[in-house]
């Protein structure tokens, strides 16, 4: 995060790119990005949209949400925090 945020202060050009797992879709956004010093100490980063770009069924690979193995032993509910 620290090296992200010199490279922003250098050169705000920034991209994101969001991957849907379960249809395929990507979302790629330009733009730019500008660190923000807030009183408490925290930083943040503000993104500033210049362009978005949808494209459904990109990727050719799909994920399903996980399932334990069958191999795992059963949990004991004692142990359950």
């Amino acid at each position: 995060m620290f090296l992200t945020l010199g490279n922003l202060a250098s050169d705000p050009r920034a991209g994101l790119l969001f991957l849907d797992w379960t249809t395929g879709t990507t979302l790629q956004l330009t733009g730019e990005g500008q660190t923000e010093f807030a009183a408490d100490g925290e930083r943040r980063v503000r993104f500033t949209v210049s362009e978005a770009i949808e494209t459904p069924g990109a990727l050719p690979l799909r994920w399903s949400k996980p399932e334990p193995s069958p191999a795992n032993p059963a949990l004991d509910p004692a142990l359950r925090i």
